[in-house]
């Protein structure tokens, strides 16, 4: 039976219709006419095993539906805390897994709220003193929240949504716990937790996807569903819960390294253009534009796991994506970050190559938003590239249950490598590997006017250059 889709996005008004009972709608004669957002990846709409392994990150998170698991795609929210490792493996032990990580807010609110007790108090008589610790924390959340109302009035302008009363003030409650969480120190580990520009938007789409969620819960969920999401303060926990974890993950994305001359999303910058040397014109495009470090739109791109470089549905199907790697990848799991954005370039070559440096700069950082089939297609990309550039994890000397069993016809590095007898070979995969870097592009265009053979061909072009890259590795 179809579910309850998560988001339609109704582009005649440029809202986001967030009724519960919005149905996925398939008509032959329409463009893609899907809900936007449905976590349920169907097989022959993204890949097929032809294409990607099983043990792929599309692939993992489509199984979580099919084998075994009854809670259809409302169940989101929860799913992420499962990828973030907040909930374990079995969905019947989530309720009580919740719980601890929900009385979190409430420690932190207690604490907040006994701080100003004692600034009313000197308020009211100025010969009581306040603590100099409670007088700095409550200025550093006070700073934060000046930035974050701010940040709030600037926020996707033109979805209503995100202008209403509720959204404005519950975020604003949860950055204000953020905030609260890193000037009390309460996380001993993390003790640089102040708002930063950006957090803002990370919260908003995570607060959406809680908020609805749980209407669509409310009207259509499973017992189990009903009982996992609780009461209505319950959307402020979860959404706080989910944040704050991912602030925790892309803290390396925003922080200097120690030594304090170069920062990790410089690095990162630099992984990224690693992937895509192979395109050596767009290598060079890229490298350095006009004098300009990459990281001056990447920073955008990479810190905000590109929510403003598409939609909020696309933006939350590329999160489904990141997220779901990261089980996989618990040593680096923002990696697929790194292969999104060798994607989305690669995507945009045609225009990459043909624009001055100027404006270079302004469309990469205010790039067209991507459509759904845009946004599959960035993902079957961005998975080639991962299994082709990612070295995979050794297994354990002398230990046969470690030794990974090797499939016919595969190899066991994703890295294509010079052979000293296949230097033809070792040419032609970077030759193919350029030539459908230009054909991608078109073909995402193809199948943004609604026709479902591009699809085909990106999967048959994938196979052909996962064919070249293992005939030159021996």
């Amino acid at each position: 039976m179809t579910q309850p889709g998560l988001f339609v996005h109704n582009e005649s008004s440029s809202k986001l219709n967030l009724s519960s009972s919005s149905m996925i709608e398939r008509d032959s004669s329409s463009k893609l006419n899907r809900t936007s957002s449905s976590i349920l990846i169907e097989r022959e709409f993204v890949t097929n095993e032809a294409i990607m392994d099983q043990s792929s990150a599309l692939e993992r998170f489509r199984a979580l539906f099919t084998e075994g698991h009854e809670e259809p795609a409302y169940m989101r929210p929860y799913l992420y805390m499962h990828f973030l490792g907040f909930l374990s493996d079995q969905p019947s032990y989530w309720k009580d897994e919740i719980e601890p990580h929900r009385a979190l807010w409430g420690d932190i609110l207690s604490q907040h709220e006994a701080n100003l007790r004692i600034s009313r108090r000197h308020g009211a008589d100025p010969s009581h003193v306040v603590p100099t610790d409670t007088k700095y924390q409550l200025e550093a959340v006070e700073a934060s929240m000046e930035l974050v109302q701010k940040d709030l009035l600037r926020l996707f302008a033109g979805d209503e949504y995100f202008k209403t009363a509720k959204f404005t003030g519950d975020v604003t409650q949860i950055l204000t716990m953020h905030s609260v969480y890193g000037a009390y120190h309460i996380d001993e580990h993390n003790q640089d937790w102040a708002y930063r520009q950006g957090y803002h938007v990370m919260a908003s789409v995570v607060y959406f996807l809680v908020h609805h969620s749980r209407s669509v819960i409310q009207e259509h969920g499973t017992p189990l569903a009903k009982a996992l999401i609780g009461d209505e303060e319950n959307l402020v926990k979860d959404t706080f819960i989910i944040f704050r974890r991912l602030v925790r993950m892309l803290d390396c994305f925003y922080n200097h390294d120690s030594a304090g001359s170069a920062s990790n999303l410089d690095e990162e910058c630099h992984n990224m253009l690693m992937v895509i040397q192979s395109d050596e014109a767009l290598f060079a495009k890229m490298k350095e534009p006009a004098g300009y470090e990459p990281s001056i739109f990447l920073n955008k791109w990479f810190r905000l796991m590109f929510a403003y470089q598409m939609s909020i549905p696309s933006t939350v199907l590329l999160w489904d994506y990141i997220l779901a790697s990261s089980i996989t990848n618990m040593a680096e799991p923002l990696i697929m970050v790194r292969f999104i954005a060798a994607a989305l370039l690669r995507k945009h070559r045609t225009t990459i190559l043909e624009a001055e440096d100027g404006e270079l700069i302004e469309f990469l950082s205010r790039s067209p938003a991507l459509s759904d089939a845009e946004a599959f297609g960035l993902m079957n990309d961005a998975e080639h590239l991962s299994r082709r550039y990612t070295l995979p994890q050794l297994p354990v000397a002398d230990s046969p249950a470690m030794t990974p069993k090797k499939k016919r016809g595969s190899t066991n590095s994703a890295l294509p490598s010079k052979c000293s007898n296949c230097g033809q070979l070792d040419g032609a995969t970077v030759r193919a590997d350029d030539l459908m870097s230009q054909a991608l592009p078109l073909l995402y265009e193809v199948m943004e006017d609604g026709d479902r053979r591009a699809e085909l061909i990106i999967g048959l072009l994938c196979q052909a250059r996962d064919a070249l890259d293992n005939a030159g590795i021996h």
